[in-house]
């Protein structure tokens, strides 16, 4: 017998999203790390830890069954709040498993890059023209750019306070009230592609950092 949704008509716990399709119909939807189905089944868990701040769900560029989760985590060592990944494949919801990443190859001094004690902030790009997406993931004092294609993930860079374009006065905001938006625009300088990424300042103002594409390729 399928498991109906244990949290019905219950608000989230920690954190929530949904994912719909081109015409808005709901595909499934996700509250505090377990995920369902549209007609409210249980489909899969990713993390008995996951909770603390967003969730962001990237559709794959290339297999529309396949979806990217990103979502905050409790690292099991000290507690402080990682970004983890999920693949769901919706034709087969429980053969994944949800992967730190602060353990991604190329991830600078590995989990240190996750131990401050501000949320994660999480966006994603407009489909590319190259068929590929780019997935930003802000914490304290730097971010990191994902590429997600026909590969799969893979780590782009990381830009922090000792990349000159990269401000040295860079913070994300406290845990509690914290986002990140990222948009692409033509730059003014190059009037080239370029991704301007707003942020929130320890002061919760917005501080704007543009990146050109060339630098993400």
């Amino acid at each position: 017998q399928r498991q109906m949704c244990i949290r019905d008509r219950l608000p989230a716990e920690y954190s929530h999203n949904a994912m719909q399709d081109k015409d808005g119909n709901l595909l499934f939807f996700i509250v505090d790390g377990i995920i369902y189905d549209k007609d409210g089944y249980y489909m899969t868990t990713m993390d008995v830890w996951s909770g603390s701040g967003e969730i962001l769900i990237v559709p794959d560029p290339i297999d529309c069954h396949l979806y990217h989760i990103f979502y905050d985590g409790i690292a099991h060592v000290n507690l402080t709040s990682h970004p983890f990944y999920f693949l769901l494949d919706m034709n087969n919801p429980t053969g994944s498993n949800s992967v730190s990443l602060a353990n991604f190859p190329g991830i600078v001094n590995g989990g240190n890059s996750f131990v401050k004690n501000w949320y994660n902030q999480y966006a994603a790009s407009q489909l590319r023209t190259d068929g590929s997406r780019y997935v930003f993931i802000n914490k304290y004092d730097m971010v990191h750019i994902f590429k997600i294609d026909a590969s799969g993930l893979s780590l782009i860079t990381t830009y922090a306070n000792s990349n000159p374009n990269f401000p040295s006065n860079y913070s994300s905001s406290n845990a509690n009230r914290s986002e990140m938006e990222v948009i692409e625009v033509i730059s003014p300088i190059t009037s080239s592609p370029a991704y301007r990424i707003a942020y929130s300042s320890a002061t919760v103002s917005y501080t704007h950092l543009t990146l050109p594409t060339s630098d993400l390729v």
